[in-house]
């Protein structure tokens, strides 16, 4: 079986069933250095329940949260899932 290509943060917007279910498989067979969630309600809980490494209440704290957990490189490889009801896309985008 092929290793999956490890890339340096995955951010998961949106924290609830789904997105803490992304973030643990991701966990699991190591495919991200880093797991970011954003969510305003539930990232605390699972960030607790060690589904993420790092929460965010907004997007806009993800240049910082980034910066914290990566080394000085050039570049980086960053994956984002969007993991809320599609109501809030709007909001989101």
């Amino acid at each position: 079986m092929a290793k999956p290509a490890v890339i340096d943060v995955l951010v998961v917007i949106g924290t609830g069933f789904m997105g803490a279910s992304i973030a643990k498989a991701v966990k699991q067979r190591a495919i991200a250095k880093h797991v970011i969630g954003i969510d305003s309600q539930s990232a605390q809980q699972a960030l607790s329940l060690g589904r993420f490494d790092a929460q965010a209440e907004s997007i806009a704290q993800l240049p910082q949260l980034c910066a914290q957990r990566l080394a000085q490189n050039d570049r980086c490889a960053i994956a984002i899932v969007i993991a809320s009801p599609v109501n809030t896309y709007r909001q989101i985008f």
